[in-house]
């Protein structure tokens, strides 16, 4: 590394936000909460232990934020960022593709090798080829979609004065989190689950971004602070009382619902002003930040989820003392993470070595050269002319 590069490193260094590589460790740990309390634990299930049902519940309403809370830090991190042009998108959306790839067919090659029992159906395999049309992620596919739409995201909010940027974002949030919970209707946008919704997180991230220094004057750090711990305990509450008084169904418990997107937001402006400058704490934050991905395409592939999630070691056959799931949930979640962390930092390695991202990048140009080519050619400019 020459000089040059040397100074660039410890300048981006030096001006990172540690904080929001916090913010997106502790999505991710969010998510993968949700999967182990509800399909390994079963804790939600009925026949539950009250104490441990209550506790999976909690669980739930804490950590339901978390894919708000990675659509809505992209938007934060990209709506200003040189990454965010048109040219730039193709290149990360087939890195994207190539890292589902590594992880589809490197897991399933392990239960190949390692579980000589392991069925693998042909669809499988197809699904490891092609991880966004036919795989198993779902945000994955929801988000590929998203980097498609990001530069004209970004050219919409950067030419809007700072008045018709809220108008914007608030009617964004009354119209498709506000409305439907008082309607009790979240069916929209599939429930949030849909390029859609995360094109509406994206929105309230870049917003924060470039409204930062306003909002942070008129939120404080433990205001934002307050108001994330409200946004999850006062739905629960409501919970616990519907339970205990007209045994209802889980309330405003929804990727769309407003206190989700609040708990999101007020994490984000809670996180985003958190300062770290010691090398020890900075540096394994920004590592495992960009490994966390690495998790959720973990436990989502169709070996693991099969194999691990779709067993309940909680039933009414098996009951374990409410003392045990406590600490069984949270070393459950880390082992995980840690687990896909892991794995994608071989695959950053390989990646490294086979010259990925500069493939992902020639690929890209090759494509936008006969886009061009295309669009010059005489018959289009006769046809459109």
């Amino acid at each position: 590394m020459n000089i040059t590069s040397f100074n660039r490193c410890n300048a981006r260094e030096k001006t990172r936000e540690y904080g929001l590589d916090l913010y997106r460790i502790i999505a991710m740990l969010f998510i993968t909460a949700l999967h182990v309390v509800n399909m390994h634990f079963g804790l939600l299930k009925e026949g539950s232990s009250p104490l441990n049902y209550y506790y999976g519940w909690f669980i739930e309403y804490v950590a339901f934020a978390g894919v708000n809370c990675f659509a809505m830090l992209s938007g934060y991190l990209m709506v200003v960022s040189n990454a965010n042009s048109a040219s730039k998108c193709l290149p990360k959306a087939l890195e994207l593709w190539f890292q589902c790839v590594f992880f589809g067919i490197g897991i399933l090659l392990f239960f190949l090798f390692f579980i000589p029992s392991t069925h693998v159906s042909r669809n499988e395999v197809v699904c490891c080829f092609l991880p966004i049309t036919r795989g198993p992620w779902w945000y994955i596919t929801s988000y590929f979609g998203l980097l498609f739409f990001i530069p004209v995201i970004n050219v919409y909010l950067q030419n809007m004065s700072s008045k018709m940027q809220l108008k914007s974002v608030l009617s964004c949030f009354l119209i498709f989190s506000v409305f439907p919970a008082l309607l009790l209707k979240q069916s929209v946008f599939s429930g949030g689950y849909s390029t859609l919704w995360l094109m509406c997180c994206y929105f309230f991230g870049a917003y924060i971004k470039l409204n930062r220094e306003r909002i942070w004057i008129l939120v404080s750090q433990k205001m934002a602070f307050g108001i994330f711990l409200l946004s999850f305990l006062l739905p629960y509450v409501l919970f616990m009382v519907a339970c205990n008084l007209i045994r209802g169904k889980p309330l405003i418990l929804s990727y769309l619902s407003p206190f989700c997107v609040a708990e999101a937001v007020f994490l984000l402006i809670f996180c985003s002003r958190i300062k770290i400058t010691q090398y020890w704490i900075a540096k394994p934050l920004s590592v495992l930040s960009s490994l966390s991905l690495g998790a959720y395409l973990f436990q989502l592939h169709p070996q693991i989820w099969n194999t691990y999630f779709s067993t309940t070691i909680v039933s009414p056959k098996n009951p374990v003392a409410f003392l045990d799931v406590v600490w069984q949930v949270p070393t459950a979640v880390i082992v995980i993470f840690s687990l896909g962390c892991l794995i994608d930092y071989i695959r950053k390695i390989c990646f490294r070595f086979l010259r990925i991202p500069s493939l992902c990048s020639k690929m890209a140009d090759i494509f936008h050269r006969i886009m061009d080519y295309l669009l010059t050619s005489r018959y289009l400019q006769r046809y459109w002319s």
